[in-house]
């Protein structure tokens, strides 16, 4: 009796063919995209996308750049470019400003399916696309900051660099010098593609025995566009310490696991899949495709793949460490995981469409689970709880929550948002909280009108106010002082207190 590999491989071949036109990866990433935008448009912006917002909001490039230069935000110029475009065409709302982040990660993957194409089978090449939709990298889709543009530099990077080797001309190489360029210009962990194709390149020198010079003269064109991202990089430096996380080791595995956890679940169905198809094809062997990818290639993906340890060495000496900064591994492993399954499983389709069937159930079940969310935030107002209290009070009102303060003011009736007001005091959120609070609201400041008040001139001003609390230094600072604010309800999430001051008006 045939085998199930021998019976199934008709309608193998003619799935294969359909998936292996040019069309198909297009018309799935489209469809993702899509739905994806239910998200983009409605989901409400919050603290870290509002920097972006106003920054990409001013009126032209040379003032987009004015603010930077006024330390108005902390990336480098290129993603806030982007965005200012993309509203100026689009609208200055939610979705002009996110799209770009949709648009890269759409090219990520169609990326990363050009990649494989012509070096592994179809399914492979399938495999690396999904590969990112079951992660992380989904939700940086429609977040307006720059880490879905890293995540796109980092595929980019190694397709430019795999067709510069395949055939080298002048174009190809100077498109290797953009794309590795351009990264550093979209967040300053772009330089970690420089690393990858460095070991790319070593492990290619070292099987050709001789030194590509036209490729490394691409890298020092590329490194030469990159130095342009300095300026912006030294401003950064103002916010060590005081505003990011403290750095340490343990953070390399919480990376890794914040980036890849959703992984478990299609990779688990998957080895079940893949234990069932070899049960019941007792003859199945594995074996090698015959396109397998060059090691250099390997090499450059494994280097995107170790993308969490590279961040915490630069963190080091930069003082600043998330999960976001190493968005590259993504795509670093999706190239892995996609030559691997070629080359274990390339002469045994079955099994590889089985388990390319298994990542795009669980992730387009992610898809669509992220754009029923956008359609539940269709007639969200963050605001609202604000401003009905607004309405029943003629007390000053304080936010002492830095992030509650700037997404509650922007959502604010603008006619209302000049009610409400925040308390700086660096001691107090230094001592009470562990970090200044303050740093990035005064920096905004500079470009954005905010009600921005010292604390001890606020507190001789006004004998009584209402303070809505949620984790600022505000309270804890009051009770040190020895007032007694009485707790009066809530006011959406914030914790309403009535302060009565005994200091004279």
């Amino acid at each position: 009796m045939a085998s199930l590999r021998d019976k199934d491989q008709p309608t193998t071949s003619r799935l294969e063919r359909v998936a292996g036109t040019s069309w198909a990866p297009v018309l799935f990433v489209a469809v993702i995209s899509l739905l994806l935008t239910l998200r983009c448009a409605w989901r409400p912006l919050w603290y870290d996308e509002l920097f972006t917002y106003y920054v990409a909001a001013q009126p032209d490039a040379a003032s987009v750049l004015a603010a930077l230069d006024q330390g108005a935000d902390i990336h480098p110029p290129v993603d806030y470019l982007l965005r200012h475009g993309s509203m100026r065409l689009f609208g200055h709302d939610a979705l002009g400003l996110r799209l770009p982040s949709l648009i890269a990660f759409a090219t990520t993957l169609l990326v990363l399916f050009a990649l494989l194409r012509r070096r592994t089978n179809v399914w492979s090449c399938w495999l690396a696309l999904l590969l990112p939709v079951c992660t992380v990298a989904t939700e940086f889709a429609f977040e307006a900051r720059p880490y879905a543009l890293l995540l796109a530099s980092a595929a980019v990077a190694m397709l430019a660099w795999a067709r510069a080797v395949e055939r080298q001309s002048v174009g190809r190489l100077g498109f290797l010098a953009i794309a590795l360029g351009v990264g550093p210009l979209v967040h300053y962990h772009g330089v970690i593609a420089f690393a990858a194709v460095a070991v790319g390149e070593i492990v290619r020198t070292i099987h050709t025995r001789r030194v590509d010079v036209r490729v490394l003269a691409s890298g020092g064109a590329g490194l030469a566009i990159a130095l342009l991202a300095v300026p912006y990089g030294m401003r950064a430096t103002a916010f060590m310490g005081d505003f990011w996380t403290p750095v340490h080791h343990s953070q390399i595995s919480s990376i890794y696991m914040e980036l890849f956890i959703r992984l478990a679940a299609p990779s688990t169905l998957a080895l079940v899949v893949l234990a069932g198809v070899l049960a019941l094809d007792r003859r199945v062997a594995f074996g090698e495709d015959d396109r397998r990818p060059a090691l250099p290639l390997t090499a450059i993906a494994a280097t995107f793949a170790a993308s969490p340890l590279l961040v915490y060495l630069i963190a080091l000496g930069a003082g600043a460490m998330t999960a976001r900064y190493a968005i590259g591994a993504i795509a670093g492993v999706a190239v892995l995981a996609g030559t691997t399954a070629g080359a274990l499983l390339g002469k045994h389709r079955t099994a590889l469409v089985a388990i390319v069937a298994v990542f795009a159930v669980v992730g387009s079940y992610h898809v669509l689970r992220l754009a029923k969310a956008g359609l539940r935030d269709r007639d969200a107002e963050p605001a609202r709880p604000l401003a009905e209290f607004l309405a029943t009070t003629d007390d000053p009102v304080v936010i002492d929550d830095a992030l509650q303060f700037l997404e509650m003011t922007h959502h604010l009736p603008p006619d209302l948002r000049g009610r409400v007001t925040y308390l700086l005091d660096k001691d107090a959120a230094l001592q009470f909280v562990g970090y200044d609070t303050d740093l990035a609201l005064t920096r905004l400041h500079r470009i954005v009108p905010m009600k921005l008040v010292e604390s001890e001139a606020f507190l001789e001003a006004h004998g009584a106010f209402t303070l809505l609390h949620g984790r600022g230094a505000l309270l804890p600072s009051l009770l040190d002082r020895g007032l007694a604010p009485r707790r009066t309800g809530t006011v959406g999430e914030l914790e309403a207190y009535r302060v009565e001051s005994s200091r004279p008006r």
